[in-house]
């Protein structure tokens, strides 16, 4: 059976980001459509056709280049969807850190020896704050941190669901194999 140049890009385009990311093996899977995908985790029924690791063998590059503006259109979606799923995961870690520390600052009893224990009121007047009130401005301001986390995970989202709203009118109204519809961001809230 001969892969369509399109495959043979994006599969070629998935290894490169998957080696740039760092990752350790990629594997590649027979759909139960009969497509092929490249990644880590294959659709539900698929079957695993290779694995790959860090680095190709020669005989395993693809140095096809996209001949048509389907093959590009294929391409530039996939690496437009790479990147939302790498900036969802980065802002679902840092919510994560947030919400950590959040928590541990709870639990103290106060907070003490900050440079920033001066409070400045509306008249201009300076005063020290006790540890209670340090504490108090802290969980605030990492709670302001914590909503602008939760916002770019939702736009980040909106911006998702815009790229499966392109695919799918850009593919006849039907997504193809190689889409898959949702993101990986295991530690992303639920919404």
């Amino acid at each position: 059976m001969r892969l369509s140049t399109t495959t043979l890009f994006i599969s070629a385009a998935a290894f490169a980001l998957h080696a740039a990311a760092g990752a350790s093996t990629l594997k590649k899977w027979r759909t139960p459509t009969g497509g092929v995908f490249i990644g880590e985790t294959a659709p539900p029924g698929s079957i695993e056709l290779k694995e790959y690791t860090d680095e190709p063998r020669p005989d395993e590059t693809v140095t096809e280049q996209p001949n048509t503006t389907s093959d590009r259109q294929s391409v530039a979606i996939s690496l437009r969807r790479h990147k939302i799923d790498e900036q969802i995961n980065e802002a679902a870690t840092r919510l994560e850190e947030i919400r950590s520390e959040i928590e541990r600052l709870k639990k103290l009893p106060g907070l003490l020896g900050r440079s920033d224990a001066v409070l400045t009121d509306a008249r201009g007047r300076r005063r020290l704050l006790n540890p209670h009130e340090m504490k108090q401005k802290h969980l605030r301001e990492l709670k302001e941190i914590e909503q602008q986390q939760l916002a770019e995970i939702g736009r980040l989202r909106q911006d998702f669901a815009a790229l499966k709203q392109e695919v799918r009118s850009q593919y006849g109204g039907t997504a193809p194999d190689w889409w898959r519809d949702s993101l990986s961001c295991p530690k992303c809230p639920k919404h």
